[in-house]
This record gives C-alpha cells, sequence and structure tokens, in this order.
C-alpha cells in the first residue's frame, strides 16, 4: 500500500505523542519505529471479512466489573473509526461480567446516527461451554483481522498476571484469547502500555530485559503488527487517527468512504466522523465508570485512567486529533480541496 510521505510523517508524529511514557513503566525499551503505521496497514489491507476488537484486562480481581478503564474506551475507539470507513462488520468481544459496560461505552460512542457499535460477551472460562466455542468459531470464520486492545495475555506459564504479578484466571477470563492463536486466519493488531497484554509477546525479550516483573508476566503471544504506548486507550486514539489518514490518502474516489458524505472532502469534518472530537471521548469515560469500570491503578472514577485524570487523556485525544487535521489540510487533497 503506497502513502504518501506527509501521511507518514503525520503517523510518525501520533506514534511519538503516545509513547512518551507519563505513566513510566519503561516502555522506552518497547517502542520501534514505524508501530503505528505498521498497525494502521494491517487493518487497511483488502479484506473479506470484519474486524474484531478484543479488550478487557480484569486486573481489579475482587471487583465486579473487574476490568479497568484502560482499554475499552480505546477498543470503542477503534471500532467506531473502522466501522466509518467502511470495515463492516467490527465487533467488540469481551467477558460477559463487563459486557454491559462496553456496551455502555458503545452506544455513547456512536455518533450522530445513534446506531450501537456491536458488542459480543462470553463467559469466563469456568463457565464455558461447547455452544461458546461454536460461536466463537463463527465469529473467527468471518473476519479477517483482530485487534487486541489493553487485553490480559498469558505468560510463559500460560496464566495472566497484573502488573503486580497477581494471577487472573478461569472465573476472570475467557477463551478468547485463542483468536490471537498464529492458527487463527486473522491478521493481528495487538496494543499495550506494560507487557503483560495480549500480543506483546512481539516484545517478549525485551519486556524482559526492561520490565518490572518481566520474566514472569510478559505475555508471549506474538501479532503481526504491535504498539506500545504510555496509556493503552491512548494507543487505541493514535490507530483510530492513523487509519483515518490512510483512508484520507486513498482519495475521494474509494468506495471506503462513500458512506460519509460531505464529510469525506472536509479535514476536520472527516476526523470528527471518523475518529470523532473531545465530547465523544469525555462521553466515552464518563460511561464507563457509569457502567462500573475504575482506574486500575487508584480505583478513581471521573474519567480517570491508569492514574491520570480526565483532562489529560482529553488533552492527548485532542493533540492526536489536531495532528491528523493538519496533515489531511496540508496533504496534496486537502490542498485541492480548498481550490
Amino acid at each position: 500500500m503506497r502513502v504518501s510521505p506527509s501521511i507518514v510523517r503525520a503517523i510518525t508524529a501520533l506514534q511519538h505523542t503516545v509513547q512518551l511514557d507519563e505513566g513510566g513503566r519503561g516502555i522506552a525499551a518497547l517502542v520501534r519505529p514505524g508501530q503505528l503505521l505498521a498497525a494502521a496497514q494491517t487493518l487497511m489491507q483488502p479484506a473479506d471479512g470484519g474486524v474484531l476488537v478484543l479488550t478487557g484486562f480484569p486486573c481489579l480481581r475482587e471487583r465486579s466489573p473487574p476490568v479497568e478503564t484502560d482499554g475499552p474506551p480505546g477498543a470503542v475507539s477503534l471500532a467506531r473509526t473502522l466501522r466509518a470507513v467502511g470495515s463492516q462488520p467490527v465487533t467488540m468481544l469481551i467477558e460477559d461480567h463487563s459486557e454491559a459496560a462496553l456496551r455502555l461505552c458503545a452506544a455513547a460512542a456512536a455518533g450522530d446516527d445513534r446506531v450501537p457499535l456491536d458488542v459480543s460477551g462470553f463467559p469466563v472460562a469456568d463457565q464455558w461451554q461447547p455452544a461458546d466455542d461454536e460461536r466463537l468459531e463463527r465469529l473467527r470464520a468471518s473476519s479477517s483481522s483482530l485487534v487486541c486492545i489493553e487485553r490480559a495475555g498469558e505468560s510463559l506459564d500460560g496464566v495472566c498476571y497484573t502488573m503486580r504479578g497477581l494471577p487472573m484466571g478461569a472465573s476472570l477470563l475467557g477463551k478468547l484469547n485463542s483468536l490471537a492463536a498464529p492458527t487463527s486466519g486473522l491478521r493481528t493488531v495487538g496494543i499495550g502500555d506494560g507487557g503483560n497484554e495480549l500480543g506483546l509477546g512481539s516484545l517478549y525479550d525485551e519486556v524482559c530485559a526492561a520490565i518490572p516483573n518481566g520474566p514472569k508476566i510478559g505475555c508471549v503471544t506474538a501479532v503481526d503488527a504491535v504498539l506500545v504506548a504510555s496509556v493503552s486507550n491512548w494507543g487505541g486514539y493514535a490507530l483510530s487517527c492513523a487509519v483515518a489518514l490512510l483512508a484520507w490518502d486513498r482519495g475521494s474516489s474509494s468506495s471506503i468512504l462513500s458512506g460519509l458524505g460531505a464529510a469525506a472532502d472536509d479535514p476536520s469534518a472527516f476526523v470528527r466522523a471518523t475518529v470523532g472530537d473531545s465530547t465523544v471521548v469525555r462521553n466515552v469515560l464518563m460511561a464507563a465508570n457509569e457502567g462500573g469500570f475504575v482506574c486500575g491503578i487508584s480505583g478513581a472514577t471521573a474519567g480517570v485512567v491508569d492514574g491520570m485524570p480526565l483532562e489529560k487523556q482529553i488533552e492527548v485525544f485532542e493533540q492526536l486529533c489536531t495532528v491528523t487535521s493538519d496533515a489531511m489540510a496540508a496533504s496534496a487533497r486537502g490542498a485541492a480541496g480548498a481550490l
């Protein structure tokens, strides 16, 4: 897929914005040039099926729901963008214990048409039935790509661990991670911020060397394209912007933009239609709290993610949108539309 140099530069700037390690986890050792571009290109390859977006990190083991606020909002952002540029169907996956909360997030991000994004819940492993295997296989067979964002991933001993090395077992996680197996036939993208997320096995040696508890908690499952971010939601927002940039770069004649109407030719409107705006991000984070998701570090609500306040979440998202719309406006297509 040919990409305009100016769009590549913009995607590089997006990646830099979300890899400053505000969380202080030592992710610099996991950063590689071109991670975001590779992830976006993986999702924008011609496909004969839909996209699955898998999330859920149940580190709050004694809570109900046990999933933190990092992950679901980023998953919703990606699902919204992929649907907007024509990747149909797009289905978000999570365990039953967190399905209702994820549905609230999805409804908050649905956009002007208010058509909810698709969410599918599955039981945890100790309640899993043969019918769940069949339902999961149908989803896999009808899909071409899988995005795992802040999804607990199995370590070397087959256990999913929190950053503190606490196990998340069969009462918290189902069998959805089988979708990321090399034999699944899906193109795979993984987004994480600590090394114990599904897909970060692509950087397993680096995780073991640079992340506290790395040899114990590090996920061993690799993916086709991995993206590390200071906060996984931010990685999701950046990937949404990168996908929007690639869609813009393909030109207004592309069939994937046919549903955007007048917004397909105006950079600011294009970003709002495909990625959203700060109101959408705020609404999704508030919906996450309403559904019972809380900060995985502090247990706080009020839009706090990974110990950082709502204002920081909005600030980063707006920075990403500014880079995106500015690049669109400065591109050859944007300049032509301004004439």
